[in-house]
């Protein structure tokens, strides 16, 4: 479906269960890639209860925006809570996550910090959070160049490169200064928050070989962001794409688990 969200004509994806809705979650994906790129994990929440709703982001896939141009405020402050309310409308009033990769998760763990706690778990999924020194090389640059990511630093499975390499979603040119702006504001305002995600059951998986964010960059901030409730699992060298990897499955059933276990705080 398309949704008109800040100014945004966004396309906007929600799959459901056959059977009752359990919980939903709200599906943010990472810079360059597409809402599409998450449809096994989608289907696969669906046939355990779970519905997800996501969208391209602004500038990406098949929402409109300027390529490669992230307006990441406009999602932290809109977009994610506009997902929110298409979902609740969608699949009922379930306890509802939020999912973020990469950049996603900086957007999530940003939107949570900036909105009243309405969502009964987070899960990141290899996180830009902390220190990003990828952030300030080519803020400094006089000239970013186009993506140098590959397959195979997301992924070491074979199979995953002809399909990664020739999707004509996703973005490979030049990562945009006003999304480099705005999420080195966003990291540096959580850097000076007290504790953003307190009393928020969270979720993180990453892999011990991500070279694109290192693992002990994420491992260090989550202290920082207050996290005290937390299911953390690193799998031995896995890149950046953990449900790309070769411990898919693994991951899965955990993202799975962490949804069915309520909180015993709050039943959610």
């Amino acid at each position: 479906m398309k949704r008109d969200v800040a100014g945004y004509r966004l396309h906007v994806r929600n799959v459901a269960p056959a059977q009752a809705v359990r919980a939903r979650v709200i599906i943010v994906h990472g810079y360059g890639e597409h809402s599409g790129r998450y449809d096994d994990l989608a289907r696969g929440l669906a046939r355990c209860g779970i519905a997800s709703t996501s969208c391209d982001l602004p500038g990406h896939g098949q929402s409109s925006g300027n390529a490669g141009v992230l307006s990441v405020h406009d999602v932290i402050q809109t977009i994610i809570e506009e997902l929110n309310d298409v979902s609740r409308q969608l699949n009922g009033d379930v306890p509802s996550y939020l999912f973020g990769h990469s950049l996603g998760a900086l957007l999530v763990v940003g939107h949570c910090s900036v909105q009243a706690r309405t969502y009964a778990g987070i899960i990141l999924s290899s996180p830009v959070i902390g220190g990003w020194s990828a952030i300030d090389a080519f803020l400094h640059a006089d000239e970013i160049p186009p993506s140098l990511v590959r397959a195979r630093h997301l992924s070491r499975r074979v199979s995953f490169a002809t399909s990664y390499d020739s999707d004509p979603l996703v973005y490979r040119g030049a990562m945009a200064r006003r999304t480099l702006r705005e999420a080195a504001d966003v990291l540096d305002e959580l850097s000076h928050s007290t504790s953003p995600l307190a009393g928020y059951r969270v979720q993180w998986i990453h892999g011990s070989a991500d070279r694109i964010v290192p693992v002990g960059q994420a491992m260090r901030a989550l202290a920082d962001l207050g996290v005290t409730d937390l299911d953390a699992c690193i799998y031995p060298d896995a890149r950046h794409e953990v449900l790309n990897d070769d411990p898919a499955d693994s991951a899965f059933r955990r993202i799975r688990d962490f949804i069915h276990t309520p909180s015993p705080s709050t039943g959610h």
